[in-house]
């Protein structure tokens, strides 16, 4: 068996002999091999923390799996892994000799079968071998019990759970009970529930965790940045093109393409600043993770877009980033006067940015 982990950013491989340091390339090379192989099986163990892979009979152990999953080096793998899980729990189901039936509950068919396929998918790991991990419906069962079928929903608050459990993870916010107990009933009635939870722990990160932690380094490409930026700018529901073309023209101007000490010392992606409450010093902000950075570029860029439609001065016939330059970049000793050459910067990399083909996907929904 071979365990592969994260731990604060670096990788490691630990086999029964030895325990070895890889590189980020190191790892994207193993990744890119497995994503070419078949996953004969893929569950779910420890309380759905690590995953474990089988490649003809070897096991791979990926610790951690919910905080690595999003690192763009497992994008491929990703992907057969979501098949693995799911030919698993097809697998049992067969196994099983399970009937769904047309009942006064549920319909046979797609909506039973994704039911039971998630409740699979989430349980397969526990007991891997153990029958009582899977609610059977017996052949000569006409009738299927709600407690049963129950337990093959996630619910809404399931649901909030697992955001709180993904993103504070991020945000190093360890324990979210009192975050959830605080925001559940704002949060059943949201139509965007991860982007509320993301909202509710980048505020309390801010307002109890802001230079507590430990800076990893950006080591990503401006490429995989922006993709980063994309993933969350899609979370927040933004979805027309010179929004977005913006989003990117201003992330590499404010970047120097990725390349800056702020971006790659500081994780900040988009140049923002703010008021430093403990020196009153204007400066550039800091963030643990690239994630923590690219989510606060996206709310700072979307609350200056807002904050500038409120404005007489709005002119909704006008380029965004020229709206914009009224909040985003004012003279150095004139806060209340616009650079214009922030502007006039911004545009032409606008172009660079449509024609570059990254947004193709993101608006085609196969992001």
């Amino acid at each position: 068996m071979i365990i592969i982990d994260n731990e604060s950013g670096n990788w490691y491989i630990e086999t029964s002999e030895n325990k070895t340091t890889k590189t980020d390339n190191e790892i994207k090379e193993m990744f890119d091999s497995l994503s070419k192989l078949k996953i004969s099986k893929a569950y779910y163990v420890n309380n759905m923390n690590d995953l474990v892979m089988v490649f003809n009979n070897q096991k791979i152990v990926l610790k951690n799996y919910p905080k690595i999953k999003n690192n763009l080096i497992m994008l491929d793998l990703n992907k057969q892994i979501k098949k693995g899980l799911i030919n698993t729990a097809v697998s049992k189901i067969s196994k099983k000799k399970t009937k769904l039936i047309k009942n006064g509950l549920i319909v046979a068919g797609s909506i039973a079968v994704f039911a039971t396929v998630a409740s699979l998918i989430k349980n397969s790991g526990k007991e891997e071998n153990s029958s009582s991990s899977v609610s059977s419906i017996s052949d000569n069962t006409n009738v299927v019990s709600q407690e049963k079928e129950e337990k093959h929903i996630i619910t809404d608050e399931d649901l909030i759970q697992m955001y709180f459990k993904k993103y504070g993870s991020i945000f190093g916010v360890n324990d979210t009970t009192n975050l959830y107990n605080q925001n559940k009933n704002y949060l059943l009635a949201s139509s965007n529930k991860e982007k509320e939870v993301i909202i509710i722990l980048r505020d309390y990160f801010f307002e109890n965790l802001y230079l507590k932690q430990p800076i990893t380094l950006n080591t990503y490409t401006d490429y995989e940045q922006q993709k980063i930026i994309l993933k969350y700018a899609n979370i927040f529901g933004v979805n027309d093109v010179d929004t977005l073309c913006t989003m990117l023209a201003v992330h590499r101007l404010e970047s120097g393409n990725g390349e800056e000490y702020i971006c790659i010392n500081q994780n900040n992606l988009g140049g923002i600043f703010f008021n430093n409450p403990d020196t009153g010093e204007f400066e550039t902000k800091a963030y643990p993770n690239i994630d923590v950075g690219a989510i606060d570029f996206v709310v700072e860029f979307l609350n200056i877009k807002q904050a500038c439609q409120e404005l007489p001065e709005y002119d909704s016939n006008r380029p965004l980033e020229l709206n914009m330059n009224l909040k985003y970049c004012t003279l150095e000793n004139d806060p209340y006067t616009p650079d214009w050459r922030w502007s006039e910067r911004v545009a032409p990399i606008k172009e660079e940015v449509l024609d570059s083909g990254i947004l193709d996907n993101y608006l085609t929904k196969k992001y």
